[in-house]
């Protein structure tokens, strides 16, 4: 990118409100784009594949991008799940979401991926702890609590069988990584499981948009060029 080009990013303004949306998450085994204006979902698109099949990505996404602005005009911003969660995932859609932005000269709201879960519960949970897989009987964890969904916790990587010490017995359990945990930790969990509903379990498109409007409208947007994933753990070369 040129000194030019990359100058100009760095001094675009915050979009008017409300705003076209592209979202993006694949944080996890699910892959959920979304198409908002303000507070309402336009058009969502969801699969759950292997990281393999990421590679068609591009395509479904241009696709999918060019069918909605025909309809609602053009994005505005792009709203991106940031981390943590799967290393592939997030360099893969951190890639895609630069280059439609540098070629559109628009913003990107980064959020993170654990709030976006936990999201889905706000409404009537107060106190939420949303769980992505990393590796082999490991998770993410982040702890949340209010409708704000103030952290409570630092986002860190821990074994399912630590999970018990971490989710207080009056938190809600939800994300992706519920899944793979063991029948026998499950079974401990089971409180925190009862009021679970399935879809908790990915991603919200509009979930993401609201939350990266709430955080980043009318803010100061993080230069493109400085944006990386936030994997939280380090993987090996």
């Amino acid at each position: 990118m040129s000194e030019k080009s990359s100058s100009v990013l760095g001094r675009l303004m915050p979009p008017s409100e409300p705003t076209n949306i592209l979202t993006l998450d694949t944080s996890s085994v699910y892959t959920v784009s979304g198409f908002t204006h303000g507070d309402s979902l336009l058009a969502e698109v969801r699969f759950q594949a292997p990281l393999e099949m990421r590679d068609q990505l591009p395509l479904l996404l241009e696709r999918f991008l060019s069918e909605n602005e025909s309809v609602y005009g053009p994005i505005g911003a792009i709203a991106i799940s940031i981390g943590p969660g799967s290393f592939t995932g997030l360099r893969v859609s951190l890639a895609l979401a630069k280059g439609i932005a540098f070629a559109r000269a628009i913003l990107i709201w980064p959020v993170s991926s654990l709030r976006v879960l936990a999201a889905n519960a706000r409404d009537f949970a107060h106190t939420i702890a949303s769980v992505i897989p990393a590796r082999k009987r490991e998770c993410y964890i982040g702890l949340f609590e209010g409708a704000e969904l103030q952290p409570l916790l630092d986002p860190i990587c821990i074994a399912h069988s630590e999970l018990e010490s971490h989710v207080p017995p009056e938190a809600v359990l939800l994300g992706p990584a519920v899944d793979e945990l063991q029948p026998e930790i499950r079974q401990r969990l089971s409180k925190q499981l009862s009021c679970t509903r399935p879809h908790f379990h990915s991603p919200s498109a509009l979930c993401l948009a609201r939350l990266a409007q709430a955080q980043w409208h009318g803010k100061t947007s993080p230069e493109i060029d400085s944006l990386t994933p936030f994997y939280l753990k380090q993987f090996p070369a």
